[in-house]
C-alpha cells in the first residue's frame, strides 16, 4: 500500500527486509527524571541528562519526518536548567508532580499528545535507525495491529531486547545478552511476540484508549507486559522489527528491581497466560537466556515460582483477565 516499499539487504545475515514507510505524524512521549549522566569514577559539577542526549538522537534520526516530542518531567528531580533546555530544542515539557510512577506519566503524556500514533520511548534510548517512526508507522496502521517495538541493543552491541518471551510463567527478553546472528539471526526478524518493552513502543491512540491506556497499578515493573496483554485479549497481534534498533542503557535514571507487589498482580491478573507462549517452542534457543533471570530452565523456573506462590499465599495461576 506503500509507494515507496523497498528490499532491504539485512546484513550480516542471509535475510532480506520489506521497508515501508508511512508519512503519518507521530506523539513521541518520553517519561523522565531528567537525571544527569552518571560516569563511574569521574566526579563532575555539571553533566547533560539522558534525556538530551535523547532528543538529540530523535531528531538526527528523523530528519523529514513529521513528529512531535512530548517530554513529562518529574518536577521534583528536575535538573536545574534541564526543562527549560528541552523546550529550546523544540519539546513540549509536561510537568509531573505525584510520587514516581511510570504509567501515570505515560498516560499523562498520551492525553496532552497531539497525534493518533503514540511513541512510548525511554529517556535512555539512543535512537539509530533513519526515520524508524515511519518504519514503525507503517506496521503500526494495520488494523490487526495493536503494538509495535524496536530491536533494542546494549551500547556493546549485544541484543537487551527482541520481544517479550514467557518461559516457564516468567517473563524475559527475547536474546538477551546475545551477539547478533545468534539463533538463527532471530533478532533481526520481524517477527510477531506476546509482547514488546514500553522502552520503546507505538500504538495507535484508539486502541490505547480502548485497553485504559498503561494500568498504573504498575507504576515501575511489568505495566508494558500488562498492557500488550491487554492489546492481544482484544484480538491485535503484538509485533517487534528487526530493522528498528536502537541503544538502550537500560534503568540508567530508576531502580530496576522489581516489587513483590507488582509480581503479585502480574500473575494474579494473567495467571496461566504467562504459561502459554504461542510463538516459541519449548526448545528455542533464545528463550533460554530466562537462566540469567534468575532460572536454570524452564522446569525449574516453573518450580521456582510454585514455590513463590505457596510461601507468599498467592492464587495458582489462572487465565482471568481485566480489561482496565
Amino acid at each position: 500500500a506503500y509507494d515507496n516499499a523497498r528490499v532491504i539487504d539485512a546484513q550480516p545475515s542471509d535475510y532480506f527486509w520489506i521497508s515501508r514507510q508511512s508519512p503519518t505524524p507521530v506523539s513521541i512521549i518520553i517519561p523522565t527524571r531528567a537525571s544527569q549522566v552518571q560516569t563511574p569514577g569521574v566526579a563532575v559539577s555539571w553533566s547533560p541528562s539522558l534525556v538530551e542526549g535523547c532528543v538529540e538522537s530523535i531528531h538526527s534520526s528523523l530528519k523529514g519526518c513529521n513528529y512531535e516530542i512530548v517530554v513529562v518531567v518529574d518536577r521534583e528531580t528536575d535538573t536545574p536548567g534541564a526543562a527549560d533546555l528541552l523546550a529550546t530544542m523544540g519539546c513540549r515539557v509536561v510537568f509531573f508532580d505525584s510520587p514516581f510512577n511510570f504509567s501515570k506519566k505515560c498516560n499523562l503524556g498520551a492525553e496532552v499528545a497531539k497525534h493518533d500514533l503514540l511513541v512510548f520511548l525511554n529517556d535512555d534510548i539512543l535512537c539509530r535507525t533513519p526515520r524508524w517512526t515511519a518504519e514503525m508507522a507503517a506496521v503500526a496502521e494495520d488494523s490487526s495491529i495493536g503494538a509495535v517495538g524496536a530491536r533494542l541493543l546494549f551500547p556493546s552491541g549485544m541484543t537487551q531486547h527482541a520481544g517479550h518471551v514467557f518461559v516457564g510463567a516468567g517473563v524475559t527478553h527475547a536474546c538477551y545478552g546475545q551477539e547478533e546472528l545468534t539463533y538463527n539471526a532471530r533478532d533481526l526478524v520481524d517477527s510477531e511476540v506476546v509482547g514488546v518493552t514500553a522502552a520503546c513502543l507505538m500504538i495507535r491512540r484508539d486502541v490505547f484508549e480502548a485497553v485504559g491506556g498503561f494500568c498504573e497499578d504498575f507504576p515501575s515493573a511489568f505495566n508494558d507486559v500488562d498492557i500488550c496483554q491487554k492489546v492481544r485479549v482484544r484480538g491485535h497481534r503484538c509485533v517487534t522489527l528487526g530493522r528498528v534498533s536502537h541503544l538502550h542503557l537500560e534503568s540508567q535514571t530508576r531502580d530496576p528491581s522489581t516489587g513483590a507487589e507488582e509480581v503479585r498482580m502480574l500473575y494474579t491478573r494473567w495467571g496461566s497466560i504467562l504459561m502459554d507462549d504461542p510463538f516459541r517452542s519449548s526448545g528455542d534457543g533464545f528463550a533460554m537466556d530466562f537462566d540469567r533471570r534468575e532460572a536454570v530452565s524452564t522446569r525449574y523456573a516453573s518450580e521456582a515460582l510454585a514455590r513463590v506462590r505457596s510461601a507468599l499465599g498467592w492464587p495458582e495461576p489462572n487465565a482471568t483477565v481485566h480489561p482496565g
